[in-house]
Protein backbone atom coordinates (compact mmCIF):
# COMPACT_ATOMS: atom_id res chain seq x y z
CA UNK A 1 0.00 0.00 0.00
CA UNK A 2 0.86 3.51 -0.27
CA UNK A 3 0.33 5.95 2.70
CA UNK A 4 -0.98 9.16 0.80
CA UNK A 5 -2.55 11.06 4.26
CA UNK A 6 -2.65 11.58 7.55
CA UNK A 7 -5.43 13.21 9.91
CA UNK A 8 -7.40 13.65 6.34
CA UNK A 9 -10.46 15.69 7.54
CA UNK A 10 -14.13 16.02 5.62
CA UNK A 11 -16.34 18.21 5.48
CA UNK A 12 -17.62 18.25 8.66
CA UNK A 13 -13.86 18.01 9.97
CA UNK A 14 -14.00 14.67 10.95
CA UNK A 15 -10.91 13.07 10.93
CA UNK A 16 -9.26 9.52 9.36
CA UNK A 17 -5.61 8.18 11.05
CA UNK A 18 -4.26 7.47 7.87
CA UNK A 19 -4.94 7.36 4.43
CA UNK A 20 -3.38 4.97 1.28
CA UNK A 21 -4.04 3.16 -1.66
CA UNK A 22 -4.00 -0.37 -1.83
CA UNK A 23 -2.54 -2.47 -5.11
CA UNK A 24 -5.93 -2.40 -6.29
CA UNK A 25 -6.68 1.22 -6.75
CA UNK A 26 -8.77 1.22 -4.26
CA UNK A 27 -8.61 3.82 -0.98
CA UNK A 28 -7.86 2.27 2.72
CA UNK A 29 -8.81 4.40 5.40
CA UNK A 30 -6.66 3.00 8.48
CA UNK A 31 -7.74 3.78 11.67
CA UNK A 32 -5.42 3.64 14.58
CA UNK A 33 -6.46 3.16 18.47
CA UNK A 34 -4.41 2.71 21.33
CA UNK A 35 -6.18 -0.81 23.28
CA UNK A 36 -9.01 -1.19 24.84
CA UNK A 37 -9.25 1.63 26.84
CA UNK A 38 -8.96 4.12 24.00
CA UNK A 39 -11.95 1.96 21.90
CA UNK A 40 -14.47 1.81 25.17
CA UNK A 41 -14.03 5.81 25.66
CA UNK A 42 -14.39 7.44 22.52
CA UNK A 43 -17.61 9.55 21.95
CA UNK A 44 -18.52 6.51 19.32
CA UNK A 45 -17.31 3.02 17.83
CA UNK A 46 -14.48 3.30 16.09
CA UNK A 47 -15.90 0.89 13.16
CA UNK A 48 -18.56 3.63 12.71
CA UNK A 49 -16.05 6.34 12.57
CA UNK A 50 -13.93 4.67 9.59
CA UNK A 51 -17.12 3.93 7.98
CA UNK A 52 -17.47 7.44 7.54
CA UNK A 53 -14.49 8.56 6.48
CA UNK A 54 -14.78 5.83 3.79
CA UNK A 55 -17.93 7.24 2.77
CA UNK A 56 -15.88 10.46 2.24
CA UNK A 57 -13.37 8.96 0.60
CA UNK A 58 -15.55 7.52 -2.12
CA UNK A 59 -16.23 11.17 -3.50
CA UNK A 60 -12.73 10.97 -4.63
CA UNK A 61 -13.11 9.84 -8.35
CA UNK A 62 -9.58 10.71 -10.09
CA UNK A 63 -6.28 10.81 -9.43
CA UNK A 64 -5.44 15.00 -9.85
CA UNK A 65 -8.25 15.01 -6.87
CA UNK A 66 -6.40 12.53 -4.87
CA UNK A 67 -2.98 14.48 -5.47
CA UNK A 68 -4.57 17.73 -4.46
CA UNK A 69 -6.67 16.88 -2.06
CA UNK A 70 -4.89 14.18 0.21
CA UNK A 71 -1.18 13.35 -1.38
CA UNK A 72 -0.18 16.91 -1.79
CA UNK A 73 -0.59 17.69 1.59
CA UNK A 74 0.80 14.71 3.03
CA UNK A 75 3.79 15.18 1.15
CA UNK A 76 4.43 18.81 2.16
CA UNK A 77 4.52 17.53 5.92
CA UNK A 78 6.93 14.65 5.06
CA UNK A 79 9.35 16.12 2.54
CA UNK A 80 11.88 14.20 4.14
CA UNK A 81 10.40 10.58 3.37
CA UNK A 82 11.15 12.41 -0.26
CA UNK A 83 14.14 14.03 -0.22
CA UNK A 84 16.27 11.58 -2.42
CA UNK A 85 16.37 10.47 -6.06
CA UNK A 86 13.71 10.64 -7.98
CA UNK A 87 12.00 13.00 -5.87
CA UNK A 88 14.69 15.56 -4.53
CA UNK A 89 13.97 18.72 -7.50
CA UNK A 90 10.09 18.08 -7.90
CA UNK A 91 7.88 20.45 -5.65
CA UNK A 92 5.24 18.54 -3.52
CA UNK A 93 2.66 18.10 -6.12
CA UNK A 94 5.22 16.79 -8.77
CA UNK A 95 6.28 14.20 -5.93
CA UNK A 96 2.60 13.20 -5.22
CA UNK A 97 1.85 12.83 -9.00
CA UNK A 98 4.37 11.04 -9.68
CA UNK A 99 4.74 8.70 -6.44
CA UNK A 100 1.23 7.77 -7.30
CA UNK A 101 1.67 7.01 -10.81
CA UNK A 102 4.90 4.98 -10.39
CA UNK A 103 2.60 2.80 -7.76
CA UNK A 104 -0.29 2.55 -9.96
CA UNK A 105 2.05 1.19 -12.85
CA UNK A 106 4.03 -1.13 -10.45
CA UNK A 107 0.64 -2.78 -9.65
CA UNK A 108 -0.83 -2.93 -13.20
CA UNK A 109 -3.64 -0.38 -11.82
CA UNK A 110 -5.74 0.67 -15.09
CA UNK A 111 -7.10 4.78 -14.02
CA UNK A 112 -10.53 3.55 -15.33
CA UNK A 113 -10.54 1.26 -12.06
CA UNK A 114 -9.65 3.95 -9.66
CA UNK A 115 -11.45 3.90 -6.24
CA UNK A 116 -14.13 1.85 -7.37
CA UNK A 117 -14.71 0.72 -3.54
CA UNK A 118 -12.94 1.23 -0.52
CA UNK A 119 -11.19 -0.76 2.40
CA UNK A 120 -11.02 0.05 6.04
CA UNK A 121 -8.45 -1.54 8.28
CA UNK A 122 -8.75 -1.25 12.04
CA UNK A 123 -5.36 -1.70 14.08
CA UNK A 124 -5.52 -1.66 17.78
CA UNK A 125 -3.23 -3.53 20.98
CA UNK A 126 -6.85 -5.45 21.81
CA UNK A 127 -10.51 -5.44 20.58
CA UNK A 128 -13.30 -5.51 22.13
CA UNK A 129 -16.35 -8.02 21.51
CA UNK A 130 -18.47 -5.28 20.56
CA UNK A 131 -16.02 -3.90 17.93
CA UNK A 132 -15.30 -7.32 16.88
CA UNK A 133 -19.39 -8.22 16.48
CA UNK A 134 -20.31 -5.24 13.95
CA UNK A 135 -16.68 -5.77 11.91
CA UNK A 136 -17.98 -9.18 11.42
CA UNK A 137 -21.48 -8.31 10.44
CA UNK A 138 -19.81 -6.09 8.21
CA UNK A 139 -18.18 -7.92 6.40
CA UNK A 140 -20.46 -10.74 6.36
CA UNK A 141 -22.71 -8.07 3.99
CA UNK A 142 -19.92 -7.71 2.25
CA UNK A 143 -18.22 -4.65 3.51
CA UNK A 144 -13.97 -4.69 3.47
CA UNK A 145 -13.21 -4.27 6.84
CA UNK A 146 -10.15 -6.04 8.82
CA UNK A 147 -8.98 -5.82 12.52
CA UNK A 148 -5.26 -6.32 13.35
CA UNK A 149 -4.02 -6.43 16.83
CA UNK A 150 -0.59 -5.37 17.41
CA UNK A 151 2.03 -6.26 19.64
CA UNK A 152 5.79 -4.32 19.56
CA UNK A 153 8.30 -6.50 21.20
CA UNK A 154 11.96 -4.70 22.66
CA UNK A 155 14.39 -7.40 22.23
CA UNK A 156 17.81 -7.49 24.10
CA UNK A 157 19.59 -5.61 21.34
CA UNK A 158 17.28 -2.82 21.82
CA UNK A 159 16.01 -4.23 18.05
CA UNK A 160 11.45 -3.56 18.02
CA UNK A 161 9.87 -6.32 16.17
CA UNK A 162 6.03 -5.62 15.41
CA UNK A 163 3.94 -8.70 15.37
CA UNK A 164 1.16 -8.16 13.46
CA UNK A 165 -2.21 -10.74 14.15
CA UNK A 166 -5.24 -10.82 11.68
CA UNK A 167 -8.29 -10.85 13.45
CA UNK A 168 -10.82 -10.56 11.01
CA UNK A 169 -11.78 -11.46 8.10
CA UNK A 170 -10.25 -15.18 8.49
CA UNK A 171 -11.17 -17.48 5.46
CA UNK A 172 -11.76 -20.89 7.99
CA UNK A 173 -13.77 -18.72 10.36
CA UNK A 174 -17.58 -17.91 10.54
CA UNK A 175 -18.43 -14.62 11.23
CA UNK A 176 -21.37 -16.12 13.45
CA UNK A 177 -18.50 -17.00 15.87
CA UNK A 178 -17.74 -12.80 16.87
CA UNK A 179 -21.40 -12.04 17.34
CA UNK A 180 -23.05 -10.85 20.14
CA UNK A 181 -26.18 -12.52 21.61
CA UNK A 182 -29.19 -10.63 21.81
CA UNK A 183 -30.87 -11.07 25.43
CA UNK A 184 -34.39 -12.22 25.69
CA UNK A 185 -37.65 -11.17 27.37
CA UNK A 186 -36.62 -13.22 30.33
CA UNK A 187 -33.53 -11.47 30.68
CA UNK A 188 -30.71 -14.52 29.60
CA UNK A 189 -29.14 -14.68 26.55
CA UNK A 190 -30.44 -15.75 23.35
CA UNK A 191 -27.21 -18.12 22.02
CA UNK A 192 -26.44 -19.06 17.97
CA UNK A 193 -25.83 -23.02 17.71
CA UNK A 194 -22.20 -21.54 16.66
CA UNK A 195 -19.40 -21.70 19.35
CA UNK A 196 -16.69 -19.36 19.98
CA UNK A 197 -13.82 -20.91 19.33
CA UNK A 198 -11.01 -21.94 21.72
CA UNK A 199 -7.19 -21.63 21.47
CA UNK A 200 -5.76 -25.34 22.15
CA UNK A 201 -2.53 -24.88 24.76
CA UNK A 202 0.16 -27.26 25.31
CA UNK A 203 -1.19 -29.00 27.80
CA UNK A 204 -4.24 -30.08 25.57
CA UNK A 205 -1.53 -30.69 22.63
CA UNK A 206 0.15 -33.32 25.32
CA UNK A 207 -3.62 -34.70 26.66
CA UNK A 208 -4.54 -35.47 23.06
CA UNK A 209 -1.07 -37.15 22.49
CA UNK A 210 -0.13 -34.57 19.54
CA UNK A 211 3.27 -34.45 21.18
CA UNK A 212 4.89 -36.53 24.08
CA UNK A 213 6.78 -35.92 26.54
CA UNK A 214 10.08 -36.01 26.20
CA UNK A 215 9.68 -33.78 22.86
CA UNK A 216 13.00 -32.08 22.07
CA UNK A 217 11.41 -28.12 21.51
CA UNK A 218 13.59 -25.90 19.08
CA UNK A 219 13.71 -22.15 19.55
CA UNK A 220 12.96 -20.94 15.76
CA UNK A 221 15.00 -18.10 15.96
CA UNK A 222 17.75 -18.54 18.30
CA UNK A 223 18.35 -22.76 18.40
CA UNK A 224 18.20 -22.99 22.17
CA UNK A 225 16.62 -26.48 22.75
CA UNK A 226 14.33 -27.93 25.92
CA UNK A 227 12.85 -30.93 26.21
CA UNK A 228 9.07 -31.27 26.86
CA UNK A 229 7.81 -32.63 30.69
CA UNK A 230 4.70 -34.15 30.69
CA UNK A 231 3.13 -31.14 33.11
CA UNK A 232 3.29 -28.50 29.98
CA UNK A 233 7.03 -27.41 31.38
CA UNK A 234 10.46 -27.66 30.18
CA UNK A 235 13.62 -28.77 31.05
CA UNK A 236 16.46 -26.56 29.05
CA UNK A 237 19.27 -28.23 27.74
CA UNK A 238 21.68 -25.76 28.47
CA UNK A 239 21.28 -25.40 31.93
CA UNK A 240 19.16 -28.37 33.04
CA UNK A 241 17.08 -25.76 34.91
CA UNK A 242 12.95 -26.48 34.52
CA UNK A 243 10.60 -23.57 33.70
CA UNK A 244 7.22 -22.73 31.84
CA UNK A 245 7.61 -22.34 28.31
CA UNK A 246 6.51 -18.91 28.41
CA UNK A 247 9.39 -18.19 30.95
CA UNK A 248 11.80 -20.39 29.35
CA UNK A 249 11.35 -17.73 25.98
CA UNK A 250 11.07 -14.62 28.12
CA UNK A 251 14.18 -15.43 29.53
CA UNK A 252 15.79 -15.68 26.01
CA UNK A 253 13.84 -12.85 24.22
CA UNK A 254 13.90 -10.26 27.14
CA UNK A 255 10.20 -9.97 26.05
CA UNK A 256 6.88 -9.45 28.42
CA UNK A 257 5.20 -12.47 26.62
CA UNK A 258 6.16 -14.39 23.02
CA UNK A 259 3.45 -16.20 21.47
CA UNK A 260 5.17 -20.06 21.66
CA UNK A 261 2.95 -21.57 19.57
CA UNK A 262 4.79 -19.64 16.51
CA UNK A 263 8.45 -19.61 17.92
CA UNK A 264 8.61 -23.04 18.89
CA UNK A 265 9.20 -26.37 16.72
CA UNK A 266 9.08 -30.10 17.40
CA UNK A 267 13.32 -31.11 16.31
CA UNK A 268 12.46 -34.48 14.83
CA UNK A 269 9.61 -33.18 12.56
CA UNK A 270 10.23 -29.53 12.37
CA UNK A 271 6.85 -28.84 12.63
CA UNK A 272 5.54 -25.41 14.63
CA UNK A 273 3.86 -25.87 17.95
CA UNK A 274 0.66 -23.41 15.82
CA UNK A 275 1.17 -26.46 12.76
CA UNK A 276 0.66 -29.22 15.22
CA UNK A 277 -2.61 -26.99 16.40
CA UNK A 278 -3.86 -26.26 13.26
CA UNK A 279 -3.83 -29.81 11.81
CA UNK A 280 -5.44 -30.53 15.04
CA UNK A 281 -8.36 -28.08 14.01
CA UNK A 282 -8.26 -28.90 10.40
CA UNK A 283 -8.84 -32.62 11.38
CA UNK A 284 -11.42 -32.84 13.58
CA UNK A 285 -14.80 -30.21 13.61
CA UNK A 286 -15.24 -30.80 16.92
CA UNK A 287 -12.39 -31.20 19.46
CA UNK A 288 -12.35 -31.28 23.44
CA UNK A 289 -11.46 -27.76 25.06
CA UNK A 290 -9.13 -27.55 28.06
CA UNK A 291 -12.53 -28.66 30.64
CA UNK A 292 -13.57 -31.39 28.57
CA UNK A 293 -16.50 -29.83 27.07
CA UNK A 294 -16.70 -30.16 23.22
CA UNK A 295 -16.42 -26.98 21.02
CA UNK A 296 -15.49 -25.97 17.87
CA UNK A 297 -11.78 -25.28 17.41
CA UNK A 298 -10.49 -22.75 15.08
CA UNK A 299 -7.35 -20.29 15.86
CA UNK A 300 -7.79 -16.52 15.68
CA UNK A 301 -3.62 -17.02 16.33
CA UNK A 302 -2.74 -16.09 12.65
CA UNK A 303 0.70 -13.52 12.66
CA UNK A 304 -0.04 -11.00 9.82
CA UNK A 305 0.82 -8.15 8.51
CA UNK A 306 -1.23 -5.41 6.35
CA UNK A 307 -0.50 -7.92 3.21
CA UNK A 308 -0.63 -10.92 5.15
CA UNK A 309 3.25 -11.43 5.22
CA UNK A 310 4.00 -11.82 8.98
CA UNK A 311 5.41 -10.07 11.39
CA UNK A 312 8.31 -7.15 10.72
CA UNK A 313 11.37 -6.63 12.45
CA UNK A 314 12.45 -2.87 12.35
CA UNK A 315 15.37 -0.91 13.82
CA UNK A 316 14.36 0.94 17.14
Amino acid sequence: MLIIGQQVANEKRARSDLTAIDSEGNIVVIEIKRDLNDLKHRKEPVEFQAIRYAASSATINSIDTLVEELFQPYVENHLDEFSSDPYESLNSYQIAQRAVREFMESNEIDPENFNRKQRIILIASEFDDQTLSAAAWLNSNKINISCYEIKPYRTAGENIIVDLKKILPLAKTSYEDFYIPIYSRRGHMVRSQVKRKVLLKIEDLLRLNLIKPDTVLVDTRLGTKATLLSDGSVRIASTGEIKSIQNWLKSIYNWSAVQSFKFLKVENTGKLLYDLREEYYESDEEALDPDGETADHGSTDQSADLSDTGSVDQNG
